[in-house]
């Protein structure tokens, strides 16, 4: 084997983003919360005095840092994450958002506009808004039932059933459109 081939396959892969260890995480988010509305003279005074209060831990992790290979100033570093992450963090997670339930639209209707916008829309190139008015006016009676359908099944109202419709619409609409381009 080739002498480069071997240092190659020897070295590992370089770190290029060094994580700082759990417990320093938890000290530096206690610091920026402490101080996250001082102003940025306050701010580094105050870092001062934290550097020097937590010398042994610091400088355990500098160590830690070092050995892995990192080689910046760990303070610089301990400072940015501070003052530009942990400072702005939130402290508690937030709930996440529940989705509401997807209401789909009858096959007939969709079969409608599909044939409507590749027979009608398409070879015309009109605009979607436009395809759309003239699709409800040509196929008032399909609508009619599936508006039915959505109060009595989904308990929508009108500015959401007309939204709906208005959406699967312009959706369907450049789906074909794109399909036809390509």
């Amino acid at each position: 084997m080739d002498k480069s081939v071997k240092e190659d396959m020897s070295s590992e892969t370089p770190t290029f983003r060094f994580k700082f260890d759990q417990s320093i995480m938890d000290m530096l988010l206690e610091f920026g919360k402490l101080h996250q509305y001082d102003d940025r003279h306050t701010y580094k005074e105050e870092w001062t005095k934290w550097c020097d209060e937590h010398h042994q831990e610091l400088a355990r992790e500098e160590r830690r840092l070092t050995s892995l290979g990192y080689e910046g100033n760990i303070y610089e570093k301990l400072f940015k994450s501070g003052r530009y992450y942990f400072r702005k963090k939130p402290m508690t997670t937030p709930e996440p958002a529940t989705r509401r339930k997807y209401v789909g639209l009858n096959r007939e209707v969709l079969s409608s506009m599909d044939g409507y916008i590749t027979e009608e829309v398409i070879p015309s190139k009109m605009s979607p808004a436009d395809a759309f008015t003239s699709f409800c006016s040509q196929n008032v009676d399909i609508l009619r039932t599936e508006i039915e359908f959505l109060v009595e099944s989904h308990n929508m109202d009108a500015s959401e059933i007309s939204s709906k419709l208005k959406k699967t619409f312009k959706n369907r609409y450049f789906q074909l459109i794109k399909k036809v381009s390509v």
